[in-house]
């Protein structure tokens, strides 16, 4: 595992979230610096799901579309250009306005590490 990445983990796991994004982008450089792209896309995917749990949509959005884009290329990782389109399709139905009589708001839950990031998330409430 990537140290960098490890690292963030716990970073999330304390709540320390400026400290997360740090290490999750260290560790992206470091699994490209050493051509591991599917890697650094796994990794994204994660950096992408904190920015949508701290609001930072258009920081999230330019990751996912980063994603999906490596995705596509590559013919690589399903799940994760299925997570990048289910977030970058949740941020433009956000955007579109909405039907007075429509009553629910777009997910925008995370969906790889689900649990692991909700749990994180809420602990420093």
């Amino acid at each position: 595992m990537n140290k960098y990445y490890a690292i963030a983990l716990k970073f999330i796991d304390l709540g320390m979230y400026d400290e997360a994004i740090d290490h999750l982008k260290l560790a992206i450089k470091e699994a490209k610096s050493a051509d591991n792209g599917d890697m650094s896309v796994m990794i994204s995917c994660v950096l992408g799901e904190l920015y949508a749990n701290l609001g930072k949509i258009s920081e999230s959005k330019a990751v996912f579309t980063e994603v999906k884009e490596y995705c596509d290329k590559t013919n690589s990782l399903p799940a994760q250009k299925e997570i990048a389109e289910k977030f970058l399709n949740s941020f433009d139905a956000a955007s579109r306005p909405q039907n007075p009589r429509r009553e629910s708001s777009p997910n925008l839950k995370p969906q790889q590490n689900k649990a692991f990031i909700t749990r994180q998330m809420r602990k420093r409430k």
